[in-house]
């Protein structure tokens, strides 16, 4: 099974170093470890860049504004692709899951 998680605001020193911007993180990391699931995380920051720790695949996107200036409301124009192919997708900032429309 493919799980992507989708943080708005990385956590570290490209992002925020708060709980909100843990969690997600944390969460990713604790599933890539599950056998048969494939976890991505999916955030944005000042670089783009792919990183891979213990197996979790982490997908920075560069991010070229933020709607109103706030950090959770990044503007990304290569994010609208990124979830095809995973079979659940998690909004972790919104804590919706969608299941599979990305499967084509």
């Amino acid at each position: 099974m493919r799980v992507l998680h989708v943080a708005p605001t990385a956590f570290g020193h490209d992002g925020l170093f708060g709980g909100g911007e843990r969690y997600p993180l944390e969460l990713a990391r604790a599933l890539a470890l599950v056998d048969g699931v494939r976890c991505e995380l999916v955030t944005f920051g000042r670089e783009a860049r792919v990183e891979e720790h213990d197996g979790l695949r982490i997908h920075v996107l560069r991010a070229v504004g933020h709607l109103g200036g706030h950090s959770a409301h990044p503007v990304a124009p290569r994010h609208a692709g990124r979830r095809t192919g995973s079979d659940v997708g998690w909004n972790t900032n919104t804590g919706w899951p969608s299941a599979s429309p990305t499967k084509a």
